[in-house]
């Protein structure tokens, strides 16, 4: 299947299948964890189609959908305007989906009749892993973010492959730079107004430099990653740092994968850039506190990392 907006002749055809659809939302990073836990479901399925809805960008200007430049697109199909607002069973199950959130944040315990009215529906929203292991007869609508780091692991050569950049030439001076040189490090760093004003914690200098010196050598190169690169040129001086800009967030996410070893910042895209890299004992020095006020979760930890205080 390729990546198309499909009209309403596609969709009542699509929808005679078996299949995952899948709610779209936030930046890369999150888009990231997404994609890849349908393509984990659909790897142990039979004869499911991916179907991404991108209805949530209709309103939400902040960030746009970036996956049709990865060759992940030729496994998924897309539609715009949510044509299951139309459809009975996924009206009704949405409802359910409310219910059942209402109620976990009220009582803080799983409603099972819920789940059983969205089974006889015939479609089941998962919001989180634990829910989406139970739509073997039916049809499931991922509502969520699902950042585990567990079952992507055990398809990461797989997503290696399917999340990589469709066209190389447009990073070739990069690749060029990375694939020349001794020893490359990417450090990505977060220091726009929206994550400032969001009170997420802004990793320091300190932070930086602290994981540098435990990385660098003499023949290092350093590529920076930043959403305000004039703030990053600031914090970093040398003729060993390469800034990249004017490249769009999947060419960054390959540029960043293709180096060596990581310092990354407390954000889902630069833990997809450090996740995606090509080196199996790659070094990766990450913040301690993720959250405000909260360690690194375990669903984004796994055995390359390395935590320190930020």
């Amino acid at each position: 299947m390729h990546v198309k907006m499909y009209g309403k002749k596609y969709i009542w055809e699509v929808f005679n299948l078996k299949k995952i659809i899948i709610r779209m939302r936030g930046g890369l990073g999150n888009q990231l964890f997404i994609i890849s836990y349908a393509l984990y479901l659909q790897m142990n399925s039979n004869d499911v189609d991916l179907i991404c809805d991108l209805s949530e960008y209709d309103n939400y200007k902040i960030r746009k959908f970036e996956l049709s430049e990865m060759n992940v697109a030729s496994k998924f199909m897309v539609i715009g305007k949510n044509p299951l607002r139309k459809k009975h069973k996924y009206k009704i199950s949405m409802k359910v989906l409310h219910l059942r959130t209402y109620v976990l944040n009220k009582l803080n315990t799983y409603i099972n009749s819920c789940e059983s009215i969205e089974r006889f529906i015939g479609v089941i929203y998962g919001t989180k892993q634990k829910h989406v292991n139970k739509f073997r007869y039916h049809d499931i609508y991922m509502y969520g973010y699902f950042v585990d780091v567990n079952p992507l692991l055990k398809i990461r050569e797989e997503l290696v492959v399917l999340l990589s950049l469709k066209n190389q030439e447009k990073i070739h001076d990069y690749l060029e730079i990375i694939e020349n040189s001794q020893h490359n490090i990417a450090i990505s760093i977060r220091l726009g107004e929206d994550y400032i004003n969001s009170g997420w914690p802004i990793c320091t200098k300190d932070y930086y430099d602290r994981a540098l010196s435990k990385l660098k050598t003499e023949y290092s190169k350093i590529f920076i990653f930043a959403d305000d690169i004039t703030k990053a040129k600031e914090m970093f001086l040398g003729e060993e740092f390469y800034f990249v800009e004017d490249k769009s967030p999947c060419e960054q996410i390959a540029i960043m994968s293709s180096c060596d070893d990581f310092v990354i910042s407390n954000s889902t895209f630069s833990w997809w850039g450090a996740f995606l890299g090509k080196k199996k004992n790659r070094k990766i020095y990450a913040p301690e506190i993720w959250h405000t006020r909260k360690t690194i979760d375990g669903g984004l930890y796994y055995e390359n990392m390395i935590i320190i205080p930020n």
